[in-house]
């Protein structure tokens, strides 16, 4: 999840859905939990403030969630809502369950360096592939850098620093 602020980005309109106010959206989150009737979100307005939806229906279809918002009647209004980002304050949350787990904004920016010393770049994307994450590390050049214990070997957000013991062949061009 990315971070806006005090919010989290927890999904994204990509489209309306239909002429009754239903909206698709590209999930962020990896709660399976916060996609249930009553969910409260938040959407940025062109003012820079934030207007509050609440979820009255959801569905899963063809691998994206289909929702219906409260007040939300027709395409007109869904229409609206298209490339908008869900959000949710960032101290609703909660906590991740697994050892060595990291919300998405808490990696991006992350300076990253090899056991050996040599410093890489900054953590600037996450690409989500079916195997496992991959940081996008940018630097004097670009750098795939995948999400997997036998590369990644340190993540010290304290220092902001992600430490990685590279697989033969992974730094070279």
């Amino acid at each position: 999840m990315l971070q806006i602020g005090e919010y989290l980005i927890v999904a994204r309109v990509t489209e309306p859905h239909g002429v009754q106010g239903w909206v698709k959206l590209a999930n962020l989150s990896e709660n399976p939990e916060r996609f249930r009737p009553g969910s409260r979100f938040f959407v940025q307005a062109a003012a820079g403030d934030y207007h509050e939806l609440t979820l009255e229906q959801v569905r899963e279809a063809h691998g994206s969630l289909r929702a219906k918002f409260a007040g939300v009647e027709d395409r007109h209004a869904a229409l609206d809502l298209k490339g908008k980002d869900l959000l949710v304050p960032e101290e609703e949350t909660g906590e991740l369950t697994e050892e060595h787990a990291y919300w998405e904004h808490q990696i991006l920016g992350l300076k990253v360096v090899t056991s050996a010393g040599d410093t890489l770049g900054e953590v600037d994307e996450i690409l989500y592939t079916p195997a496992n994450e991959v940081y996008v590390v940018r630097g004097e050049r670009q750098y795939l850098i995948p999400a997997i214990r036998d590369v990644v070997v340190d993540v010290d957000l304290d220092r902001g620093v992600m430490i990685i013991e590279p697989l033969p062949g992974l730094l070279e061009l």
